[in-house]
């Protein structure tokens, strides 16, 4: 993305960092770090954070490329 147009990549990255904090606090999660465009976070269970993750999926579909890892 950011080949292709450094300031709409630049502005989907910060749409996407309000999003996933927005989705971490509605889950009660903690975002531990973000570097680049990854992040860490914590959840208090499994579920909270595939339900988290399901939801941050569905809503920026199309919007950004992306994978998610839960350990």
């Amino acid at each position: 993305m950011m080949q292709s147009n450094r300031d709409s990549a630049m502005a989907a990255v910060k749409d996407f960092e309000a999003v996933l904090k927005d989705r971490i606090a509605s889950h009660s999660g903690e975002l531990l770090q973000t570097y680049g465009d990854g992040s860490l976070s914590v959840f208090d269970s499994a579920s909270a954070a595939v339900s988290c993750a399901k939801e941050l999926q569905e809503e920026v579909r199309g919007k950004v490329p992306q994978r998610i890892g839960i350990h």
